[in-house]
């Protein structure tokens, strides 16, 4: 929302803001892939549900996301950054760091357009996920919260010896960078986290549980072996798992994947949904996912208790822990890019295994919920801006 009309609409929202002591959040969002726009939106409905005000600045699928799920006041469009890729259409790191400048000229423009919109909005709390415009303009004195989880990322990458030469350049050009970053600039780093019982290890550092949409409930009990939903990433990076058989012992959801060309007939209870803005009800459906690494998706998957098949993205540091650390639990299994459809049907038989291992693994706490009383504390401590 923009022009005169958008001024006017902030505005607005300043005023019933004071009447009514409401607190005003900006949310700042990385639109590269949908995960950081739904776990965003899992904090947002918390919010929400206390009566704060959201205004929401993203681009490309976080945009999009948005779009069809209005829990805020308002909606801004920013320019959107992107990983390299390299010829085999894979991730490419050195690309990426090659793109500096290019990059340079996106992050001025969108901290022009930030400033403006602070101006229209003036909020309590800025929150960011890997969004770092935000630091181009803290002068104004408003306190910055991130919701990123790449202290977790470190900690686990050391902690897998067994992790593969091919993630090296990412973990150290990308997630130590990004760590590093968030324990020394934000105000806040809200981390959420897998496992139980981790503990904060730097003042700004607040470790969580997982980080959901409200309406999925938690370790649902499941008999039986029904339907798989596929669920891979929103990104340009992410997996295509092709169906080779004529038909498969189970239902087959395909969430972000249009109907491929040329395929006739389509395999028997494959069905194809394309992008989809709410993926809840499916997800509840389904008695194991497939996933690519992304913590987002992972997040939800082990919240509801689902048996994960994981296929990292190649060379995505991020992403084959998150993948490791579900094999690690005993709640799935890490698998290859390439080998999708073949690691889903050897998993099938291992199912019953999964979900005993949900049944050892305590209850996860509700990031969300932990998530927004800590930003919610935070902003009644400030005066009005």
């Amino acid at each position: 929302m923009s022009g005169p009309f958008g001024i006017v609409h902030s505005l607005a929202i300043q005023l019933m803001t004071i009447l009514f002591k409401k607190r005003i959040f900006l949310f700042i969002i990385n639109g590269l892939g949908l995960g950081n726009a739904v776990r965003c939106h899992g904090i947002i409905q918390g919010l929400r549900a206390q009566g704060a005000t959201v205004a929401i600045a993203t681009a490309n699928n976080g945009l999009w996301y948005f779009h069809h799920n209005t829990d805020w006041q308002s909606l801004h469009e920013l320019d959107a950054f992107h990983y390299a890729a390299n010829l085999q259409g894979k991730l490419s790191v050195a690309g990426t760091v090659k793109n500096f400048f290019k990059y340079s000229k996106i992050l001025y423009k969108n901290v022009k357009s930030l400033r403006h919109l602070l101006t229209c909005v003036e909020p309590h709390v800025i929150v960011t996920d890997s969004d770092y415009s935000c630091t181009l303009v803290r002068h104004r004195g408003i306190p910055v919260v991130a919701i990123n989880n790449a202290n977790e990322v470190e900690t686990l990458y050391h902690r897998f010896s067994d992790r593969p030469r091919s993630i090296r350049p990412h973990f150290w050009t990308i997630e130590h960078h990004d760590a590093l970053f968030h324990r020394l600039i934000p105000d806040m780093t809200i981390s959420p986290a897998l496992e139980s019982g981790q503990h904060q290890t730097h003042p700004r550092l607040h470790t969580v549980g997982p980080i959901v949409r409200r309406g999925l409930p938690c370790r649902v009990r499941r008999s039986g072996l029904h339907r798989v939903v596929v669920l891979l990433s929103g990104s340009a990076f992410a997996s295509h798992i092709h169906f080779t058989l004529p038909h498969y012992p189970v239902a087959i959801d395909v969430i972000g994947r249009q109907t491929p060309k040329g395929v006739d007939p389509l395999p028997q209870g494959v069905v194809f949904h394309g992008k989809v803005a709410d993926t809840r009800p499916l997800l509840q459906q389904a008695d194991m996912l497939v996933v690519n690494g992304g913590f987002s998706a992972i997040s939800e998957g082990f919240w509801l208790g689902i048996p994960m098949v994981v296929a990292p993205v190649a060379y995505h540091a991020e992403q084959w822990v998150n993948a490791r650390l579900i094999q690690h639990l005993g709640v799935g299994t890490l698998v290859a890019e390439g080998n999708l459809e073949q690691a889903l049907l050897a998993s099938l038989d291992r199912v019953e295994h999964y979900r005993q291992s949900y049944e050892q693994l305590p209850i996860p706490d509700d990031g969300a919920a932990q998530a927004t009383k800590l930003l919610m504390e935070l902003a009644f401590s400030l005066p009005n801006p």
